[in-house]
């Protein structure tokens, strides 16, 4: 019995010693591009995303929800350590698989031409038997035989992966630093807090790249600095249609937003919702949620935002329907 567990226990080592030299046999980065040396500084070289650190000055936000806001995540990796992915996406040779699919496609339009001619063959056989049959049934007076559903022929598909591209399907490609992207997730980290009443927030990115050696790596920093929130004031109302403005105004008790609480886009957008289901129920079939829109006045120095929900004046189209007893 202790044999047994003996052997399972180095049956299970030997596996994980050969996969782990078989992965890092295989560095993620071997294929990127190297870059000429300048000055120091390697241009045109290619740089795997290894890291993006979030640093948030003030702790107002979830870290996993400003994660969603970044537009080029790291590679997955198998047990949080080895780059499993990326070296299987890796490990498959363009050239070799794009020669074997045209030589597998090749030889699928052969297949599929001869199973055309064959299924010809068969549903003219079967159409002639069938022909010859009706013929005797008709001189004998018996009811002739439907005319059969003609038999398809079965095609390969040359949109079929091959065992390469599954391969490669089941790896990740690398994920090469874009600093238009890394540009692009400042400008979303920047809404994010606008939208959440941190108007004034700094958000800047800073790439440090591995110095030396063929890592041709990158940790990518996304430094948020929000600021003091901006809280609602005043809310005020335009609505120059006067049945819908005693029909907006007699509800705002259900209104969401509160004065003296911070700034939410999302606050406003549920806001929009509640009107417009509101005023379909009063009778505004042809109402839109279009018709609603927001006015933000702003103050710097008090950080206090004054909001105006407007309508859309258009009276032709605030038709009441009232049902009559």
């Amino acid at each position: 019995m202790r044999r047994k567990l003996i052997n399972r226990k180095n049956t299970n080592l030997i596996f994980f010693l050969l996969l782990y030299l078989l992965i890092f046999g295989c560095s993620p980065v071997k294929k990127l591009k190297d870059g000429e040396l300048q000055d120091g500084i390697y241009s045109g070289r290619e740089y795997l995303v290894r890291r993006n650190i979030i640093i948030e000055k003030n702790k107002f936000f979830e870290p996993e929800i400003l994660n969603t806001f970044i537009r080029q995540q790291p590679n997955r990796k198998l047990f949080k350590t080895i780059p499993f992915f990326t070296w299987l996406y890796n490990s498959v040779n363009q050239e070799k698989l794009t020669k074997k699919k045209t030589e597998r496609n090749l030889k699928y339009e052969k297949d599929n031409a001869r199973a055309i001619i064959k299924n010809e063959e068969f549903n003219k056989k079967k159409d002639a038997k069938r022909d010859r049959k009706n013929k005797r049934r008709a001189l004998k007076g018996k009811p002739l035989l439907k005319q059969r559903i003609p038999k398809k022929p079965k095609l390969k598909n040359p949109e079929d992966l091959t065992f390469l591209e599954k391969i490669q399907e089941i790896g990740e490609a690398p994920v090469i630093l874009d600093t238009f992207l890394t540009n692009t997730s400042v400008k979303q980290l920047k809404k994010y807090c606008a939208n959440n009443g941190y108007f004034n927030a700094v958000v800047t990115d800073s790439i440090v790249y591995e110095p030396k050696g063929k890592k041709k790596m990158a940790d990518v920093f996304y430094i948020l600095k929000p600021g003091k929130p901006y809280k609602i004031r005043s809310i005020k109302y335009k609505i120059e249609d006067s049945v819908l403005s005693n029909f907006v105004l007699s509800d705002t008790a259900f209104c969401k937003i509160k004065e003296t609480e911070n700034y939410q886009a999302d606050i406003l957008t549920a806001e929009r919702e509640r009107i417009y289901k509101t005023e379909i129920n009063n009778g505004y079939f042809e109402f839109a949620q279009d018709y609603i829109y927001f006015l933000i006045d702003t103050n710097l120095n008090s950080h206090m935002a004054d909001i105006t929900i407007g309508i859309k004046s258009n009276t032709s189209r605030f038709k009441v329907y009232w049902i009559l007893p």
